[in-house]
């Protein structure tokens, strides 16, 4: 099953913010298999998914993004799936729709188990794991987890269980300048320019390291800004 699934999970472009197809896929996809689905509506992205099994005890929640990056030139493979030998290639296939297709796959296979020798199990599939992660705040602002004892998220951790992993800020920076006319820019203080130096300083951050997490890291995510006309930029973004 989960071969199958897998091939299906990675035909299925899903990019952040288009997750529609692939959420309303796994939603039929366990329904027709007689669980209990929700759907839950995250703004401007695919809705997550939300699938209940009945037991004892435990809440257990099985946690998969649906979501990828946007494809990049240079694939020398299809992107929207191959089998080569004991070998798949395809846009999301590890990170992570593999686990994804592991996840659902299990949560089948807990179903057959009977209810006093399992867990109380849920299954969740979200949306922007890759952006800035609204599904997965729409699903804690929901309360439907709030029951829950353990979470198992399935991303690649080179086939090792991980308790924990490092989170994550996003930091908005305003570069302020002067303006002046470009043609006596010694006048005025460019923008551009400054914000420049200041990414270019970036390496020298003094990242913390965690004994089990290993070290931090930083990665520039976007940058924008222009001249009014021909004026050296006073303001970046504008």
């Amino acid at each position: 099953m989960e071969i199958e699934l897998l091939k299906r999970l990675v035909s299925i472009r899903s990019p952040f913010g288009e997750e529609g197809d692939i959420s309303r896929f796994i939603a039929s996809f366990l329904e027709e298999r007689g669980f209990k689905v929700e759907t839950l509506p995250v703004d401007g992205f695919g809705e997550d998914v939300i699938a209940y099994l009945s037991g004892r005890k435990t809440t257990v929640v099985l946690n998969g993004h649906m979501d990828t990056v946007n494809p990049s030139p240079g694939w020398t493979r299809n992107p929207w799936g191959e089998l080569d030998g004991d070998r798949f290639y395809g846009l999301g296939s590890a990170d992570m729709k593999a686990g994804l297709a592991a996840l659902m796959s299990a949560f089948i296979e807990l179903a057959e188990l009977p209810k006093r020798e399992r867990p109380e199990v849920i299954f969740t599939a979200v949306s922007d794991e890759e952006g800035y992660s609204r599904g997965t705040w729409e699903l804690i602002k929901s309360g439907k987890l709030d029951a829950a004892d353990l979470v198992l998220v399935a991303e690649p951790t080179n086939e090792r269980l991980m308790l924990g992993a490092r989170g994550r800020f996003v930091i908005r920076v305003e570069a302020l300048g002067r303006k002046a006319h470009a043609a006596r820019p010694h006048l005025g203080i460019n923008a551009i320019e400054e914000l420049g130096r200041f990414l270019g300083s970036l390496w020298r951050i003094r990242l913390r390291r965690h004994r089990k997490l290993g070290s931090g890291s930083y990665c520039t995510l976007h940058i924008e800004g222009s001249a009014d006309g021909l004026s050296v930029p006073d303001r970046l973004p504008p």
